[in-house]
């Protein structure tokens, strides 16, 4: 299974979106499905962008949900059928 990041989070941050796979597709399903990132910029890519959204900052950090984000297209949208491939892999 995964892990993530989630224990590095201050505990009094408010959460939106849980830092796991089913946050990334619940956050994404949220977002224009045409945005693009970088996915090669510690500080702009997907996951980066997406760890922001659950509370925390856009700094460097390695996470498992570089399989969703690293291919391309970059695309939230695409990235979104990647995330929910990826679910559907782990049953």
């Amino acid at each position: 299974m995964y892990r993530f990041v989630d224990e590095f989070l201050p505990p009094r941050v408010t959460r939106r979106f849980s830092y796991d796979l089913n946050g990334l597709i619940a956050w994404l399903e949220t977002q224009n499905p045409e945005t693009t990132y970088l996915w090669w910029s510690c500080f702009d890519c997907l996951l980066a962008r997406f760890h922001e959204a659950c509370g925390g900052t856009r700094e460097y950090f390695f996470s498992d949900l570089s399989v969703v984000a690293s291919p391309a297209p970059w695309t939230y949208g695409s990235a979104l059928v990647r995330a929910k491939m990826e679910r559907a892999k782990l049953g």
